[in-house]
């Protein structure tokens, strides 16, 4: 264990104002986490105020604990040659220290070899003062992971000199276990035989029980390959591999290291993102008076190094100067013919969505989610066209219908077929119903709106009733509307019985520009009982209870519709197909969370299956997003399971932020295409989310990710234009009859 116990702690440092969600490893979304040197003598504080400032969400699974998404690298500390320590610094560097701490920082990075000289783990022992001295709650501190460095002298060879080691680290840091050692760098090039003596001195701290995993530094692609193999064969796994990374080190070695420690669900370090305070912009490269001075040896390499960078820093800050950021925070950042069918219903009949009478219509799915539609259906006339999720709405909108129309009309100008939305209204000033089961009828005549619009132009919408993430109309409503919390909707009889109350008003509601009821309307492909569904902790098949009561009920009340689930399909019970779970082997958070991709849909009245993918939020925070094979994979394993399931499904939702996000849609839709060719159960693919022209994400994701956020996709994008492409052979392969 770390000092302490390892749950989730969180705080955005003021140090780096920037939240540390992308580190541009390769544009965000890389989640990595990262150590930051950090020297004395910048930072004090009076008091302790403890922030939680980092989601769950952004926390960094390394292996069996959970890690702030930056962390903190404590080189300096002991450390006279390269960077002026003193004793008398140790004051001032506690205080660094508790401000990292407060602001939920919990991962300290330290090596049996920093300090020089008399000072040799002045680090280590520094660190383990600063923990148990800390002032502030239990809590924080029983969240505070220590992660050493064993250094790769020669006469550390024996597994039992490597334990010895390792025993020396934990003496100097007053602890009995840390969370992790790590190999401080490879011996291979000049000492083949040493580094798998190594590797087996690691194994040996791993049974010995010191510590709670193990890591590496300084290891390339090729010998991170042959470790891993290594280490796996012995029951071992890999947290994490540092790696230097920054804008003055990012090359084809580390871009391959990176793409290594994605396919091997590694959680990347980078070390030193301010290259050795190259990055800070304190350094001018005409000037080397504001260079380390000599002896210092850090001063010949910026020397070397600041003076061709000019080019770099000018540009960074002219970027810094226009986001009102130092060249340090930006180091920090994050550097998706139907009219003829339009008033039939879609079914499935033999495995395949069909639409039309007698002899029907296969229906070629196509399309992809939008948010916040009831929103900007509802907003009143003459006020901001502004959405409190979405952004701003291009300006030369005059209403918020205006921009609804034209979503639909872009939709059906790219040829596709379905879009997905909410039954409710998804953001706090948009609740669709109180506590009391009274209808907010400004907010569900947006849906009214939405829905007219849709069936004039023949498009099919999927509406969810639920979900599990929206303050809105979601599970914490319900829960907390009859005191209650989070996990308690899926079984306690108050809070299942409000979410039938809102099901029966709206499936029963009549729509007040159409007069078609809900139920009887054309215009809705499916229904989803919830979005994402999540009961974390919970008993095994819990979720799927609480599918068993809710989709007869709706069959009850709607027999026209067809009905899933709208879960991201993870296993939980079908062990066979666990492995296949994301970050399998590194995490189990999607056992935790009770979802089971095949006993959830298994009720007779669920009509089809559906899944989605989240490369970038599944993977540990910040380490970058899942694989392209992860992503192939979990789309055919869960065709797989469709087939066995005897129903058709849908990657009904899937989302990628732009690095590579052409890739992984060209992956999701190939398999749709392929599928379609081959008759396979799965019929079609929805991206995450449309964009107009001219549509603004909110602040906060515009300054992390661009004006359409982290997965708004315009019309002009390359993504875009895949899933047009998609909509187009769909309709040439999804053809024929079922009679």
């Amino acid at each position: 264990m770390g000092l302490g116990m390892r749950t989730g702690g969180n705080t955005t440092s003021p140090l780096l104002l920037p939240r540390p969600r992308s580190l541009l490893l390769h544009g965000r979304s890389t989640r990595t986490a990262r150590t930051v040197e950090t020297h004395a003598g910048l930072f004090g504080m009076t008091g302790i105020r403890e922030k939680a400032a980092f989601p769950k969400r952004e926390m960094v699974s390394m292996g069996p604990f959970m890690s702030s998404p930056m962390g903190f690298g404590t080189w300096a500390w002991g450390n006279k040659l390269l960077w002026g320590y003193t004793e008398e610094d140790d004051e001032e560097l506690q205080k660094v220290f508790n401000l990292m701490v407060s602001n939920g920082i919990n991962l300290f990075d330290t090596a049996d070899s920093y300090g020089t000289g008399q000072l040799n783990g002045r680090s280590e022992m520094l660190l383990g003062k600063f923990v148990k001295e800390y002032p502030g709650s239990t809590r924080v501190r029983n969240q505070i992971h220590i992660a050493t460095k064993l250094a790769a002298y020669p006469w550390r060879l024996t597994p039992s000199q490597w334990v010895g080691a390792c025993k020396n680290s934990l003496k100097r840091i007053g602890a009995e276990k840390i969370s992790m050692a790590q190999l401080h760098w490879s011996t291979a090039r000049y000492a083949p035989l040493q580094e798998r003596l190594m590797w087996d001195g690691l194994v040996a701290i791993y049974e010995e029980g010191l510590v709670d995993a193990v890591g590496l530094s300084n290891y390339g692609p090729k010998q991170l390959q042959r470790i891993h193999s290594h280490l796996s064969r012995r029951g071992v796994p890999i947290a994490s591999v540092q790696i230097q990374y920054s804008l003055l080190s990012r090359g084809k070695l580390q871009e391959e290291a990176k793409a290594a420690c994605d396919d091997l669900n590694i959680a990347m370090i980078a070390y030193s993102p301010l290259a050795l305070g190259m990055l800070t912009g304190r350094h001018a490269p005409d000037d080397d008076s504001t260079y380390p001075s000599l002896p210092n040896p850090r001063s010949l390499l910026f020397r070397q190094i600041v003076p061709e960078a000019g080019p770099l820093f000018q540009v960074m800050r002219e970027i810094g100067e226009n986001r009102n950021k130092t060249m340090s925070q930006l180091q920090q950042e994050g550097t998706w013919d139907s009219m003829e069918f339009k008033d039939d219903f879609v079914r499935v009949e033999d495995g395949e969505f069909v639409i039309g009478k007698d002899c029907a219509s296969k229906f070629p799915i196509s399309g992809f989610n939008i948010w916040e539609v009831v929103e900007a259906a509802s907003l009143p006339e003459g006020g901001p066209v502004e959405l409190p999720g979405s952004g701003q709405l291009p300006n030369d909108f005059e209403s918020g219908k205006e921009f609804v129309t034209k979503v639909l009309d872009d939709a059906v100008d790219a040829g596709y077929t379905v879009v997905r939305a909410w039954a409710h209204g998804v953001t706090e000033e948009y609740q669709s119903m109180d506590a009391s089961g009274n209808i907010n009828e400004r907010v569900m005549s947006g849906l009214d709106y939405f829905m007219a619009e849709a069936y004039k132009r023949g498009l099919k919408v999927i509406l969810s009733f639920t979900s599990n993430w929206t303050p809105a109309g979601g599970v914490d409503f319900y829960a907390e509307a009859v005191g209650k919390e989070h996990n308690d909707f899926f079984s306690d009889p108050g809070a299942k019985e409000l979410y039938k109350k809102f099901v029966e008003q709206v499936v029963t509601r009549k729509n007040t520009i159409r007069a078609t009821s809900y139920s009887e309307d054309p215009t809705i492909f499916a229904w989803n009982l919830i979005n994402e569904p999540v009961c974390r902790g919970c008993e095994a098949g819990t979720i799927a209870r609480w599918v068993n009561e809710m989709a007869p009920y709706v069959k009850g009340l709607d027999s026209n519709h067809l009905l899933t689930v709208g879960e991201e399909g993870y296993y939980s019970t079908s062990l066979s197909s666990v492995m296949y779970n994301p970050m399998y082997g590194i995490s189990d958070w999607p056992l935790e969370w009770t979802q089971d991709f095949v006993a959830d849909h298994e009720n007779e009245n669920i009509d089809f299956a559906a899944f989605h993918a989240w490369p970038d939020n599944w993977n540990c925070m910040d380490c970058g997003p899942l694989s392209l094979e992860f992503f192939s994979r979990w789309i055919s394993h869960h065709e797989e399971n469709c087939k066995m399931l005897g129903k058709p499904c849908l990657l009904e939702e899937f989302g990628k932020e732009n690095p590579q996000r052409d890739e992984y849609y060209a992956i999701a839709y190939d398999a749709v295409d392929a599928s379609l060719r081959e008759g396979g159960s799965l019929k079609g693919a929805l991206f995450w989310q449309y964009y107009l022209e001219g549509q603004q994400a909110t602040p906060g994701e515009i300054e992390e990710f661009g004006v359409a956020g982290p997965y708004g996709v315009y019309k002009s994008d390359t993504a875009f234009d895949i899933a047009k492409e998609n909509a187009k052979t769909t309709k040439e392969l999804y053809t024929g009859f079922v009679c």
